[in-house]
């Protein structure tokens, strides 16, 4: 692989500088120095063009420089890992051909006019410090590669080799913390470890070896979530998509919920290798138990008795688990299947006496001092079920009309609810976010159209005092206002 210093110094010809050239040396070069020496080149490593020297003497020092430096810090022989060549130019056909300046300092030929320039590397410190940037040195020790590709280079051949062993024995410790045993895994790309030259840049510890195996690199770029973050604001804000964070973040629920304090990774993986495995995993399961319903007239609906209560059985399921550890997805199937325990049926009885038709049919407004200030249906990313009437807090609540007392009490997001029935269920209203209740009332009691039934409050999910009003015809919302047409 070393490569012989100044193997390709070249003399172009006056055509060929013309159109290639132009596009390697410095504008604003001094005509007068340049064409007063016959040693000005462009420096390249690998074909790319690095800065413009005079002589090759200040090259020569610089590699012998930089391969002190490596050697001493290595411990070891250092070679060229990488084509370094001098690209030379001996006339002043050659430098006006290459767009190097006619009028002294600081002047450009125009006909260089919007070509790229190189810097002057005017001493070897300069030469030193673009060389070492591009890193042409290599050093004996020994190339992962995957699938015939170099991959990372490694000092030592037993690290070198303990890389591919380590990262599948760390993969059969997580399917062992999942309480799985391992049936088999293999790595699906071909790993070889060889020794070789290799490039200083491609040289690793061995945990970094492994980083760069399974996540593509070995930067870290973390963000900590704050409250109010979503995974749509953070990819936003780093000029990511939200699949290319999830895709960064493998262990993120499938929920894709997060939580202050969090940390995500910003950089996605793009895996060299991907590791399958199949898992074992026996797990106790219960198995609920079957119910009975008996209906009885004399109660209300709400009203539920257990008769015999049931008791859930238990069986053992053995599971065969196919992963990959570059996808979310997996493959699981059922292996066997053991009822340890039958499970016992439970009797319920359940009321089904229905409300009495007491509501008139036209609806009363709940609050009268309230102010609308949210209406029924799509809101931003979420469906409101009804409507928002603002007011102070301990407001009173009026029944929407006659009906029965169906529900009392905390109702998830609602907080403390009221859902008076105004006939057979048929139509019911809903009262949410209530700071209490009349005195009085309980599941059962019947109101009159206009009766105080509770107060305004801002219990459950809710931004501030006001009473969520609905209005459900046959267990389906409908616009409240259809009821009010004056507002």
């Amino acid at each position: 692989m070393t490569t012989k210093l100044l193997s390709l110094i070249r003399k172009p010809q006056t055509k060929v500088i013309g159109t290639v050239a132009a596009a390697l040396l410095v504008a604003g070069l001094v005509a007068s120095s340049v064409m007063a020496s016959t040693g000005t080149y462009v420096l390249e490593v690998n074909g790319q063009a690095l800065g413009v020297v005079h002589g090759k003497a200040v090259v020569r020092s610089a590699l012998a420089a930089l391969k002190d430096e490596a050697a001493k810090q290595y411990g070891r022989p250092v070679s060229l890992g990488r084509q370094v060549a001098l690209v030379r130019y001996t006339s002043d056909t050659d430098a006006a051909a290459a767009g190097v300046a006619q009028a002294g300092a600081g002047q450009s030929n125009p006909a260089a006019k919007g070509q790229p320039t190189l810097a002057e590397l005017k001493n070897e410190a300069a030469v030193r410090e673009v060389l070492r940037g591009l890193s042409p040195l290599a050093v004996d020790g020994f190339m992962i590669r995957v699938e015939g590709q170099d991959v990372v280079g490694l000092l030592d051949k037993n690290e070198a080799q303990a890389v591919v062993d380590e990262l599948k024995a760390e993969e059969a410790a997580r399917i062992k913390q999942r309480g799985a045993s391992v049936s088999s895994l293999e790595i699906v790309q071909k790993v070889t470890v060889e020794a070789a030259a290799v490039p200083l840049d491609k040289l690793r510890t061995k945990d970094e070896a492994k980083r760069i195996l399974t996540r593509g690199t070995d930067r870290i770029e973390t963000y900590v979530v704050s409250r109010g973050d979503s995974l749509w604001t953070i990819a936003n804000k780093h000029g990511m998509t939200v699949d290319t964070l999830v895709k960064a973040n493998p262990d993120l629920p499938k929920s894709l919920t997060i939580n202050p304090g969090q940390k995500l990774n910003l950089i996605a993986a793009t895996p060299y290798i991907s590791i399958v495995s199949v898992e074992v995993k026996t797990v106790k399961e219960w198995i609920p138990f079957p119910i009975q319903v008996i209906e009885d007239p004399t109660l209300w609906p709400w009203q539920v008795t257990v008769k015999q209560p049931g008791v859930g059985g238990q069986k053992e399921v053995t599971y065969r688990i196919e992963r990959q550890t570059s996808s979310r997805q997996q493959n699981t199937s059922v292996v066997s299947e053991h009822i340890l325990s039958e499970p016992t049926l439970q009797i319920e009885v359940h009321g089904t006496k229905r409300a009495p038709d007491l509501g008139t049919g036209s609806l009363y407004w709940p609050v009268p001092s309230g102010q609308l200030t949210s209406g029924f249906g799509w809101r931003r990313l979420n469906y409101h079920t009804g409507i928002d009437l603002a007011a102070p807090r301990a407001t009173e609540v009026s029944a929407a009309d006659s009906g029965t007392v169906v529900f009392m009490g905390l109702k998830g997001r609602y907080g403390k609810t009221i859902m008076l029935d105004h006939g057979g269920g048929h139509l019911v209203t809903l009262y949410g976010h209530l700071n209490g209740y009349a005195a009085g009332l309980s599941e059962g009691s019947t109101v009159q159209k206009g009766q105080l039934i509770g107060y305004v409050g801002s219990t459950g999910n809710s931004t501030g005092p006001h009473l969520h009003f609905e209005v459900r015809v046959e267990g389906k919302v409908v616009n409240p206002l259809n009821y009010y047409p004056a507002h």
